[in-house]
Protein backbone atom coordinates (compact mmCIF):
# COMPACT_ATOMS: atom_id res chain seq x y z
CA UNK A 1 0.00 0.00 0.00
CA UNK A 2 1.54 3.08 -1.02
CA UNK A 3 0.98 6.00 1.63
CA UNK A 4 3.75 8.69 0.24
CA UNK A 5 0.57 10.92 -1.20
CA UNK A 6 -1.89 10.46 2.14
CA UNK A 7 -0.30 13.61 3.65
CA UNK A 8 -0.67 16.08 0.74
CA UNK A 9 -4.07 14.71 0.65
CA UNK A 10 -4.89 15.75 4.36
CA UNK A 11 -4.73 12.19 5.59
CA UNK A 12 -3.10 11.70 9.23
CA UNK A 13 0.85 10.54 8.73
CA UNK A 14 0.77 6.35 8.38
CA UNK A 15 3.20 4.78 11.11
CA UNK A 16 2.72 1.12 10.93
CA UNK A 17 0.61 -0.69 9.41
CA UNK A 18 -0.89 -4.00 11.17
CA UNK A 19 -2.78 -6.83 9.39
CA UNK A 20 -5.56 -8.03 11.83
CA UNK A 21 -8.41 -10.33 12.49
CA UNK A 22 -11.46 -9.49 14.91
CA UNK A 23 -12.77 -13.12 14.19
CA UNK A 24 -9.53 -14.82 15.02
CA UNK A 25 -7.68 -11.90 17.45
CA UNK A 26 -4.96 -12.62 14.51
CA UNK A 27 -2.38 -9.44 15.76
CA UNK A 28 -4.40 -7.65 17.71
CA UNK A 29 -1.87 -7.87 20.86
CA UNK A 30 0.87 -6.05 18.12
CA UNK A 31 -1.52 -3.48 17.65
CA UNK A 32 -2.37 -2.49 21.34
CA UNK A 33 1.52 -2.63 22.14
CA UNK A 34 2.16 -0.24 19.50
CA UNK A 35 -0.82 2.57 20.60
CA UNK A 36 0.73 1.86 23.99
CA UNK A 37 4.07 2.37 23.27
CA UNK A 38 3.46 5.36 21.17
CA UNK A 39 0.98 6.82 23.67
CA UNK A 40 3.77 6.33 26.21
CA UNK A 41 6.25 8.39 24.15
CA UNK A 42 3.56 11.62 23.68
CA UNK A 43 3.86 14.55 26.94
CA UNK A 44 1.36 15.85 28.54
CA UNK A 45 0.56 19.40 27.22
CA UNK A 46 1.45 22.10 29.32
CA UNK A 47 5.15 21.67 29.65
CA UNK A 48 5.31 18.80 32.27
CA UNK A 49 7.29 15.90 32.20
CA UNK A 50 4.66 13.62 32.22
CA UNK A 51 3.88 11.08 29.33
CA UNK A 52 -0.08 10.73 28.74
CA UNK A 53 0.18 7.22 30.58
CA UNK A 54 0.88 8.67 33.50
CA UNK A 55 -0.98 11.03 33.87
CA UNK A 56 -4.17 10.97 36.31
CA UNK A 57 -7.79 10.86 35.91
CA UNK A 58 -9.70 13.44 38.00
CA UNK A 59 -11.97 11.44 40.12
CA UNK A 60 -14.71 13.88 39.43
CA UNK A 61 -14.90 12.20 35.80
CA UNK A 62 -14.66 8.45 37.26
CA UNK A 63 -17.61 9.98 39.47
CA UNK A 64 -19.85 11.09 36.61
CA UNK A 65 -18.67 7.50 34.83
CA UNK A 66 -20.26 5.61 37.14
CA UNK A 67 -23.58 7.97 37.71
CA UNK A 68 -23.90 7.65 33.95
CA UNK A 69 -23.49 4.35 34.16
CA UNK A 70 -26.05 3.81 37.00
CA UNK A 71 -28.51 5.76 35.06
CA UNK A 72 -28.12 3.40 32.02
CA UNK A 73 -28.65 0.24 34.38
CA UNK A 74 -31.83 1.51 35.69
CA UNK A 75 -33.27 2.34 32.31
CA UNK A 76 -34.04 6.24 33.03
CA UNK A 77 -34.56 8.57 30.19
CA UNK A 78 -31.09 9.56 29.02
CA UNK A 79 -31.86 13.78 29.66
CA UNK A 80 -30.38 15.15 32.77
CA UNK A 81 -31.57 18.28 34.49
CA UNK A 82 -29.62 20.91 35.27
CA UNK A 83 -29.33 19.83 39.09
CA UNK A 84 -28.58 16.04 38.39
CA UNK A 85 -25.76 17.06 35.75
CA UNK A 86 -24.07 18.93 38.89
Amino acid sequence: MDTSQCEKLGYPKVLQFFEISSKTSYNIKSLCQYIYDITNQLLVSGGKDQTNVQQTIPAKYIQFEEFIDEYRFNKKAMILNEKEYQ
